[in-house]
């Protein structure tokens, strides 16, 4: 980390502090791929927006990310589900499974499992949400590499919510790398 003294800093420093921010990845629920038991959602009752979880039992939409060069892969990202749920009472859990794959390499790797905690709607149905912030492990991936994401409705585990949960989707936030070399 660059420091400052009462003199000021050099312009090396500065520029890599300045440098050091933070970039957000959209995955819209309209990017992921619906598994057999998923289904889409009109939201206004004309577009569909959402992918749909019911409470029978666990349900599952995959998608694809290119992993761009300004991300610091050797800093873990974050990840927060959008959703909303019909009910105005209980709790949602999602968990997100993750491998990340580079050209060349196989894709039937084993995932990473992220299980997620349980989160309390806020009684009143049909709100937009966020979940708690999952974990996807620094060095887990690589500039280039695709990133296999999986969001699963865990209904067997703290998930008490009676009806459906639609996800709109999945925001990963991430660390830029400096674009000036040490």
């Amino acid at each position: 980390m660059a420091k400052i003294n009462p003199r000021g800093m050099s312009q090396g420093d500065l520029v890599r502090l300045l440098d050091r921010a933070t970039g957000t990845l959209w995955i819209p629920a309209g990017h992921f791929n619906l598994q057999p038991t998923s289904t889409e959602v009109l939201v206004g009752g004309t577009i569909p927006t959402a992918i749909s979880f019911d409470a029978s039992s666990d349900e599952n939409a995959c998608a694809n990310v290119y992993i761009p060069a300004d991300v610091d892969c050797s800093v873990a990202m974050s990840a927060y589900i959008y959703y909303s749920a019909v009910s105005t009472s209980g709790d949602v859990t999602f968990d997100i499974d993750y491998v990340s794959i580079a050209s060349g390499e196989d894709v039937g790797a084993a995932v990473t499992d992220v299980a997620g905690t349980a989160t309390t709607t806020d009684g009143t149905a049909d709100v937009l949400e966020i979940s708690s912030a999952y974990s996807i492990a620094a060095d887990a991936c690589a500039n280039g590499d695709v990133l296999f994401l999986n969001v699963r409705r865990d209904v067997s585990a703290a998930d008490d919510l009676s009806g459906d949960a639609d996800m709109y989707g999945v925001r990963i936030d991430y660390t830029t790398r400096p674009s000036v070399k040490e």
